[in-house]
């Protein structure tokens, strides 16, 4: 016999945990097959979130819709939860270069760029101890999730409703139709992959010409700071 779902979400990072609490918010059954074995870069996630990205200074797309409903996601779940997560974060932007400074003094004048950015620090300046011989920018609104500590909250709540599969999936285990599909005693409505790069060992998706990329993030602590 076997029990009935929506969906099967497979990937337990970022995506498929935030999807996840998605679906169950509208009452949807779901079941979310996490391998822990796995290497898992969301658990090493800067978590950064800012409406200003990138050298050029660019706007994160859609942010005037993405960032608000992204802080009231979290801030739910930390109520739900009765956890802590998410933060505000001061955020200074050190420019690189007279070309960058030069580029953030056309942008500020800009209508939409303007409520972004905060405070000028003007080149050649020492902001508690940093050097910035080009100048800087404090940005307005900059916040932080912190990745592991809101994976391992929302997993336990997961455990405790007992909707993940924490092993290995087998795609060999799993049958398609064409109306549901089925996965060692679980029907479902469909099978939703959140795999981030592991996507390239997945029969649905290997023939697509994926290029993957890889960040890096320091932190620096300095008691001045």
């Amino acid at each position: 016999m076997r029990t009935e779902i929506d969906y099967i979400i497979l990937g337990g990072g970022l995506a498929g945990t935030c999807m996840a609490r998605w679906l169950l918010a509208r009452q949807q059954r779901v079941l979310i097959i996490h391998d822990q074995t796995f290497p898992d870069s969301s658990y090493i996630s800067g978590g950064l979130m800012e409406a200003i990205s990138g050298q050029f200074l660019t706007l994160t797309w859609r942010h005037e819709e993405v960032l608000p409903y992204a802080i009231q996601f979290y801030r739910d779940l930390e109520n739900m939860l009765q956890s802590s997560f998410f933060h505000q974060n001061k955020a200074f932007r050190v420019f690189n270069s007279s070309e960058q400074y030069d580029l953030y003094q056309r942008k500020k004048t800009r209508p939409y760029y303007q409520s972004l950015f905060k405070s000028t620090l003007p080149a050649s300046s020492c902001y508690q101890g940093i050097h910035m011989p080009f100048g800087g920018v404090e940005l307005e609104a900059s916040y932080q999730l912190r990745a592991p500590l809101f994976l391992t909250a929302m997993h336990a709540y997961f455990n405790q409703l007992g909707c993940q599969y924490q092993h290995p999936f087998s795609f060999n285990d799993l049958q398609v139709s064409q109306s549901f599909v089925s996965y060692k005693g679980y029907k479902a409505k469909g099978l939703i992959c959140c795999e981030g790069a592991h996507v390239r060992h997945n029969p649905f998706f290997e023939s697509y010409p994926f290029k993957f990329s890889k960040g890096e993030l320091l932190d620096f602590f300095h008691p001045m700071l």
